[in-house]
């Protein structure tokens, strides 16, 4: 039910305000005309305070059980309703069923990304680049001088039947070794790449 309001011609109505200058009513009535209005207001008062306390209170200014809210409709049980759908979501906020793959994930992550590190920590840096570029990529004849600086002399050891390598676009990998049958696979980038065949 919605919030009772006081009459406006019943206001008007009430009190002394409608009698006469000289009223001629019994002294008990009189005082009755001069209370009039304060008894209105109180009974409205405490009318309302019934009103608020009902179940359809809440609608009457507004408001609704969210869904997903156990309440009634009074506007206390809303706000606690809300309160123990706040504590039981915060309560599981770190439970969802994936967590364990999703925390596998990031860990293996972060393993692979330590181990790349490592891996590379010891290594040291090319010093020979392609031919247009100081500071550019190491490229074919860089990379083999390097490999072979490790260790790995044998052109085939370096340069396996099946390897990609890239260079620059119109140097073939076998005009820089003079070893092997390379094929163009195309471009990439400002390079060209091949595939060692023979």
């Amino acid at each position: 039910m919605a919030f009772t309001k006081v009459d406006e011609a019943a206001i008007a109505a009430a009190g002394v305000i409608p009698l006469t200058d000289s009223p001629t009513l019994p002294p008990a009535q009189l005082k009755a005309k001069f209370d009039e209005k304060g008894d209105m207001a109180l009974d409205a008062f405490n009318n309302h305070i019934d009103e608020i306390t009902e179940d359809t209170a809440a609608s009457n200014i507004g408001a609704t059980v969210p869904s997903g809210v156990t309440a009634t409709g009074t506007v206390q049980s809303i706000l606690g309703g809300l309160a123990l759908l706040a504590v039981a979501a915060d309560a599981v906020k770190h439970t969802h069923e994936n967590k364990t793959v999703l925390d596998g994930i990031t860990s293996g992550q972060l393993a692979g990304y330590d181990a790349l590190v490592g891996n590379y920590s010891g290594i040291s840096p090319l010093t020979t680049f392609n031919a247009l570029s100081t500071t550019g990529l190491p490229v074919c004849k860089a990379i083999a001088d390097y490999i072979a600086g490790l260790g790995y002399t044998t052109f085939d050891t370096v340069h396996p039947v099946g390897e990609i390598v890239l260079c620059e676009s119109g140097v073939s990998p076998a005009s820089l070794y003079g070893k092997g049958t390379w094929t163009s696979q195309g471009d990439v980038g400002s390079f060209t790449a091949y595939k060692r065949t023979a």
